[in-house]
């Protein structure tokens, strides 16, 4: 489990669609699921929950299903984009990429 703060936005339509933020520095924790695939050469790396004081979100009312959704979209885009939540998640995996990039890179786990 990791700490993650994110903010909580919204899209109100109106004569100029504007985004909101409802929820500023939303303080949860996610659980994330990480798998090494074809060999090392994928990786998927999934926000699986998102927990308040302990408890998930996964089986609230409404809102609290909405904002579970939410932060886990925005885990999964810092997951993806190599944010402060990937650089944990991977050292805690000991996962570290070798390669140039691109097609050429490659996920490894670290031996233990």
């Amino acid at each position: 489990m990791y700490d993650f703060v994110c903010d909580i936005t919204s899209l109100i339509f109106g004569f100029n669609d504007k985004t909101v933020v409802l929820f500023p520095d939303f303080e949860c924790t996610v659980t994330v699921d990480v798998k090494l695939l074809n060999g090392g050469f994928d990786l998927d790396a999934t926000c699986t929950d998102v927990l308040v004081d302990g408890v998930s979100l996964r089986d609230g009312d409404d809102l609290a299903k909405a904002i579970r959704l939410k932060v886990m979209e925005l885990a999964d885009a810092e997951l993806t984009d190599g944010g402060s939540l990937w650089d944990r998640v991977a050292k805690d995996q000991g996962i570290y990429v070798s390669g140039a990039g691109g097609p050429d890179a490659h996920f490894y786990v670290a031996a233990e």
